[in-house]
Order: structure tokens, then sequence, then C-alpha cells
């Protein structure tokens, strides 16, 4: 019996990564390469199903049997149906888009399990990464946004129209900031890569100085990381500012969910785990009961950008475990 793999794919508006997964979760081969965004859903996906035909036929070459494709892509979208309810990195075509269909159609009638992107990297974490073991467990990506994922009782969480999981907009502030979301004060206005930005430079401007003011330009996310870890004041306090708002959302998470493993990831979350863990740990822990913490630990994310490939392949065994399929020929 030939060897089984499965294509997971990762849509992001900047890049588009492809790779072949094994049933232990071990990747094979890999791709990448920009997503053709500004062109428009047909580039994108024929971008996608060029990606996922050239995967699978190296597959082919060396006699292993391609189990069929998963996708994460990023917003609100609903894995029964195939239809994305908005993707807003991508641009206004994407809303109600069915984006199923058109790649099943694209990829000759083969059928394609999509996922929200951080469920399939909380799905991936919980396979083989940080959370693996654990069956409840939550997952946050910090990066230009804070995307989220839940198992729960070994299950990941959905929600009713597959829109659920969004801890990103957990309320850290009832008159906080105006988020993209519609609503205020949402965890990720405080605590992704681009609000740490934004809240240095609204520092600097306040009181010039430091690291970050001899940049001569505006500071990003990885340049306050950079210069915490010089022990520069604006940005240790940026730092705590941004921690303490993630320990008052995971407060609300906690209670809500009992994890047993909350995970960080995304580039800010990863990149920035030893700073921000503490001070979130520290707000978590001095709000929630204790039988709610007990046993909890906080983990670094173990797959990096690799989580959502391998989460989308998992989504295929588990589809195929539950129901064969055909696989791409």
């Amino acid at each position: 019996m030939s060897e089984r793999v499965a294509i997971g794919l990762d849509l992001g508006g900047t890049k588009l990564a492809g790779a072949l997964v094994d049933e232990s979760g071990a990747i094979l081969a890999r791709r990448e390469q920009p997503t053709p965004a500004r062109e428009g859903p047909g580039a994108v996906i024929s971008a996608i199903a060029a990606l996922a035909n050239d995967l699978a036929g190296e597959a082919r070459a060396k006699a292993r049997e391609v189990a069929g494709a998963g996708l994460g892509a990023p917003g609100p979208l609903d894995p029964a149906t195939g239809v994305v309810h908005a993707m807003p990195n991508l641009g206004e075509e994407w809303r109600r888009f069915p984006l199923g269909e058109r790649l099943r159609e694209a990829l000759g009638g083969t059928s394609v399990h999509l996922e929200n992107d951080a469920n399939a990297a909380m799905q991936g974490e919980a396979w083989i990464g940080a959370a693996a073991g654990a069956r409840d467990a939550v997952l946050l990506t910090l990066g230009t946004g804070v995307g989220g994922g839940i198992v729960a009782s070994g299950l990941l969480v959905r929600g009713s129209r597959g829109a659920g999981a969004e801890l990103g907009h957990v309320v850290v502030e009832r008159e906080g900031r105006a988020c993209g979301c519609g609503g205020r004060g949402c965890l990720e206005q405080y605590s992704s890569g681009t609000a740490l930005a934004r809240q240095a430079g609204e520092a600097l401007a306040r009181s010039p100085g430091g690291a970050l003011a001899a940049l001569g330009r505006a500071p990003t996310g990885e340049d306050v990381v950079a210069a915490a870890r010089k022990n520069d004041e604006l940005a240790l306090s940026v730092i705590e500012a941004a921690g303490r708002a993630l320990g008052v959302g995971l407060t609300s998470i906690v209670h809500a969910l009992n994890p047993r493993v909350i995970v960080l990831g995304g580039g800010m979350g990863t990149a920035a785990f030893d700073l921000l863990e503490p001070i979130a740990r520290r707000e978590l822990f001095s709000r929630t009961f204790e039988a709610s913490r007990e046993g909890l630990s906080i983990a670094r994310a173990k797959l990096g950008p690799d989580a959502g490939i391998v989460g989308a392949a998992r989504s295929v065994f588990l589809a195929r475990a539950r129901a064969p399929e055909r696989g791409l020929t």
C-alpha cells in the first residue's frame, strides 16, 4: 500500500503556502509564493489550484496517494458549505464567496476541506505542536491582528456558522479603541503587533526619546520588541500595557473554556513570548478562580508558520477517516 499524504494550504493576504504532509504530521515537500490578491478571486483560485496540482504531481512521482486538500483561509467561513463570509485582507469581492465550490471546480471535482486560518493553526498545534495531548486548549495568534482557535474535549470549536473562536475580539475595554470588526475595545486593538507599533508611536509623540525615537521613522512591532530587549523604558511600557491587556482577555477565555493549555503564536506572539507571557500570566492569575487556573500552562507555539498548513492537512485525514473521499488523481 502506498504512503498516504494530504495537501495542506495556507492562504494569506500576501503569501500562499502549501505542503505535502504525511499521517504523522511531517512535511515532505513545501511551496511558497506571493498571493495575487490584487488580481481578484479568479487569480487567487488559479494560484491555489496550480500549487496544489504541483504538489500532487510530486506525490505521484514518489508513488504516494494524495488523500485530498485542506485550505486555511483568513476571516470567518463556514466549513460545511465552503462559503467565506468575508476576507478583509483580500478585498470586498470575497464577501459571501463560495470558495469551496470554486476550488473543487478548479481541482477537477476533488473535495477541498476549508478552515479558518487560526482554526487550522490550532488544529496543527493540537496535533503535533505545543498543545499535543491536551483535550482542552486555546490558541491566540498575535500578529497584524489577533486570531484564535479552540479545542474543547478534543474537538475543534467552529461555532454554529463557522464564525466561532474569534478571540481577538474579546472585549478588554468597554469604551475602548474602535476595531475593524465594528466594535470597540477588542483585544486585537491592544495586543497585536499593529497595536504595539501604534501605541509606541503615540507614546513617542507625547515624550520623544530613547531607542525608538533614534530610528527616525515610525516604529514597527518588531522595533518595539527589539528595544524592549535593550531595556528601553518606553518600549517596556508598551510591552507591559500589551501584556496586561492580553491577560485581561485571557481571563474571560479561561473562565468560559477552562483550557489546559493556552498557546501563543503568530509572528508577535512567538517573537515576544518571553516578554509578554509573564505579564499576561500575572494579570490572568490575579483575576481567575483558582480552579480555573489550576494546572494551566501558557506555551509558545511550536510549529511557527507551518501550523496552518499542518492543521489544514489534518482536516483532510480526519474527514477521510469519517467518510472516505476520492483523492487527487
